[in-house]
């Protein structure tokens, strides 16, 4: 494993990918999809059906396509490469997209991060708004914010302003 600093990495199985599939005729923006790496070998990654979440339908790749792929290590380090679809596999009960595994040399690596982030779950309360507020855990913390997960129910949009209280326990046991 390379050490964190940082090597470009190559996506793993089950890893979450951001794709902008090569536009079609006409259509002004390609559409970010959303997908993960659900097994791979020497040449290939085998992507689930990559997802346009602000629509909600799947993407329907065609051989041949072309597809822009970012993908952030535990680290925060965006990588991206360029990769184009070689066929299909069905499994049990699903299609994957084969897509050319790149060489390392091939992916552009980009640390983003000012601070450094440290994986860390601990609760955070979150207030939005007067009324609407929970509770969830953080995957991670840094100079910068945190990252939390919490459950879909919950109206989070981009640029949406949060108050949070982030519980830090002590070693006394004190918070």
């Amino acid at each position: 494993m390379p050490p964190l600093g940082g090597f470009r990495v190559l996506p793993k199985v089950n890893q979450t990918m951001f794709i902008q599939a090569s536009q079609d005729a006409g259509q002004e923006h390609a559409a970010t999809l959303r997908s993960r790496v659900a097994d791979m070998n020497a040449t290939s990654l085998y992507l689930e059906i990559p997802l346009d979440e602000k629509s909600g339908r799947y993407h329907r790749a065609r051989a041949g396509e072309e597809f822009r792929v970012t993908y952030y290590t535990a680290e925060g380090v965006k990588h991206q490469f360029s990769t184009t679809v070689t066929g299909f596999r069905k499994e049990e009960a699903m299609s994957l997209i084969e897509v050319r595994k790149p060489a390392a040399e091939e992916i552009a690596r980009e640390q983003r991060r000012s601070f450094l982030r440290v994986e860390a779950q601990l609760e955070i309360a979150v207030r939005i708004g007067d009324k609407l507020r929970f509770v969830a855990l953080t995957e991670d913390v840094g100079g910068g914010g945190v990252s939390f997960r919490c459950e879909r129910k919950w109206p989070i949009n981009p640029g949406l302003k949060l108050m949070c209280w982030l519980l830090i326990p002590y070693r006394s046991g004190s918070i």
